[in-house]
């Protein structure tokens, strides 16, 4: 197993994209009070599991700094029930060697040599 890392995502222009598949699955979570602020009523609700599925499949991938694509086992973005505060990421990184392969990056990185 790897390594999991926990942070703070700093949008990119093209977040705006899957922004709201992320935000309706996060809502689900806040349902039981992950992640959520203050004393709202977070009485729990039904994330239609269409919208679920829809988050789940979105291909996600780790770039770092430099733009260069990092083998993880999964990237989870969870949306903020406060808007103004960042998304929150869960990552696994992929130290240890598997019987398969990390998944190829899905396209190269701007300013790499990724492939």
């Amino acid at each position: 197993m790897g390594t999991l890392g926990v942070g703070e995502l700093a949008p990119e222009p093209g977040y705006v994209a899957v922004r709201d598949i992320v935000r309706t699955a996060s809502r689900s979570l806040w349902a039981v009070r992950f992640l959520a602020v203050g004393d709202k009523d977070l009485s729990p609700r039904r994330t239609p599991l269409d919208a679920v599925s829809r988050a789940a499949e979105l291909p996600l991938e780790l770039h770092d700094e430099r733009g260069t694509f990092v083998p993880t086992d999964f990237v989870n973005i969870i949306e903020r029930e406060d808007a103004a505060l960042a998304p929150a990421v869960f990552v696994r990184f992929r130290l240890e060697r598997t019987p398969q392969p990390a998944v190829s990056p899905l396209a190269t990185a701007p300013g790499t040599d990724n492939a």
